[in-house]
């Protein structure tokens, strides 16, 4: 498939939406820990310490499908947040999840800061600052 130079507001707008979505579906269930007591909380908060790099890595990837045909930016250019959202995605259908580029001197203008060598196990901190910075890049350069 060619790549896509332009994608318009409204399907930037929907892809953000989508991607809300699914945090808020983690919030609620997040939220479900609070209302339990004793011994179950502590295995609810337990499995879900454990459940949320699954859940954000896989929602990592769900953010880059949405925009999958984008034409390439700069090649590696890590700082630049779709490209981030690129690398990391491929380090997780690639590379077992550990980060193969070297991002070099663009490490520090990254969202994430993460290094070659580093493993991809997405909090929802870090995902949510990761698809705020993505959505931004994506108005400004592909719209």
């Amino acid at each position: 498939m060619p790549s896509v130079q332009h994608y318009g507001q409204e399907y930037i707008d929907g892809s953000r939406a989508r991607i809300a979505a699914r945090v808020a579906s983690y919030r609620r269930l997040a939220a479900t820990a609070a209302e339990l007591g004793g011994e179950a909380k502590i295995a609810f908060q337990t499995s879900l310490l454990a459940f949320e790099p699954v859940f954000f890595n896989d929602l990592l990837l769900a953010l880059e499908l949405h925009f999958a045909h984008r034409a390439p930016g700069p090649r590696d250019a890590y700082g630049d947040p779709l490209e981030e959202v690129r690398l990391l995605s491929e380090a997780l259908l690639t590379g077992d999840g550990t980060l193969r580029a070297d991002p070099g001197p663009d490490r520090q203008s990254s969202v994430l800061g993460l290094a070659a060598g580093d493993r991809v196990r997405l909090r929802e901190a870090d995902f949510v600052r990761l698809a705020a910075a993505f959505f931004t890049e994506a108005e400004r350069r592909l719209r």
